[in-house]
């Protein structure tokens, strides 16, 4: 029987930088989750939880294509504990129903949940081990209104919606502030990932290419070497690796969201056009990290090479995902789907 793999749970307040510390240990090879985005997956039209949501707040949420106003919703039952209680109820059941199936899933060492009511949900109970990201109140009302554009108002209001953080952090096995820089908070980070009791160790690279250490001088272009801040920042945002071949190297920016790749950005732009090897790399990683769909931008592959690699045009939904989920999250990249292809890692 294959040794169970170590479950994190990692909470904290709205705008505390949860996701800054997920998207560290994605980079250390945790394969990590966001539950506020498999929440938001079960308003999506055709999942359990979309015609009980409007059945109980009405069909004035709906959009013109049928999907869910969640801003909207978000004013509802931010502003009345009663509803977001409701809302939980009826979103938490598939919610739990998708991370039990993900949880069965073979592959890494280390699971990583981000949930911002961890303890309220008792999602905690399932963990090995919980992590609480602090930040001072007024670190995050100024993350609220400059990252997420929220008034003033709005932003005190989900600020004043929530309990204390402190008492989050005292039911954590650990709390880590997000107040300094990114430097230091990814040194608290792999400070705590260290102390973990794994079962083996993480595995976050392989089929050439290498994941990205901040601190090592040899594997950063020169021009960056003196930039650690900004390599951390760009760590607390994508997974980065680098890809070494014949004509030199290359740095990859990932983006991994709901078992779906997506290749970002590379340096040089792209490496030698994506070249087959290059390809098999990509798809090797993703695969690693339980992605079933690699998602590549159709000005990086020619029609010829694309064919060959087996990718699928953009517009063909990958099986299994949500086809509103997969548009959605095209949109969110500045993308349509003719301007993609995407490979089956299955």
């Amino acid at each position: 029987m294959a040794e169970k793999p170590f479950l994190l749970g990692i909470t904290g307040n709205i705008a505390s930088g949860k996701s800054v510390v997920r998207q560290y240990l994605e980079n250390a090879g945790a394969f990590t989750i966001d539950s506020d985005l498999l929440a938001q997956q079960t308003y999506l039209p055709g999942s359990p939880a979309y015609q009980p949501i409007i059945d109980r707040f009405g069909e004035d949420l709906l959009l013109g294509d049928g999907q869910i106003n969640r801003s909207k919703l978000g004013r509802i039952v931010f502003n009345d504990p009663q509803a977001l209680h409701e809302l939980e109820g009826l979103i938490y059941p598939t919610l739990f129903s998708w991370l039990e199936a993900l949880l069965k899933l073979p592959g890494l060492s280390l699971y990583a949940i981000e949930a911002i009511n961890l303890f309220e949900s008792g999602l905690d109970a399932i963990c090995d081990a919980n992590w609480t990201v602090i930040a001072p109140d007024d670190l995050r009302f100024e993350r609220l209104m400059d990252e997420r554009g929220l008034l003033a108002a709005q932003a005190r209001a989900r600020l004043e919606a929530q309990n204390p953080q402190e008492e989050k952090a005292e039911r954590a096995d650990a709390a880590i502030s997000t107040a300094g820089s990114f430097l230091e908070t990814w040194q608290e980070t792999s400070a705590h990932l260290a102390a973990l009791p794994l079962n083996k160790p993480l595995i976050n690279s392989q089929a050439g290419l290498f994941a990205a250490d901040p601190l090592d001088e040899t594997i950063w272009p020169t021009e960056e070497q003196a930039q650690t801040e900004e390599r951390c920042r760009l760590l607390a945002r994508h997974s980065v690796h680098f890809w070494d071949h014949a004509e030199g190297r290359s740095q990859v920016n990932w983006k991994m969201t709901s078992r779906l790749a997506m290749l970002r950005n590379a340096q040089p732009r792209p490496p030698l056009e994506l070249r087959p090897d290059f390809l098999h790399a990509l798809a090797a990683q993703a695969k690693l990290q339980l992605a079933q769909d690699l998602v590549i931008r159709a000005d990086f592959l020619t029609p010829a090479l694309a064919k060959h690699a087996g990718f699928w045009p953009g517009e063909d939904t990958p099986e299994g995902l949500n086809p509103v989920f997969y548009t959605n999250y095209l949109r969110q990249q500045a993308l349509m789907p003719a301007e993609a292809y995407h490979l089956p890692l299955g």
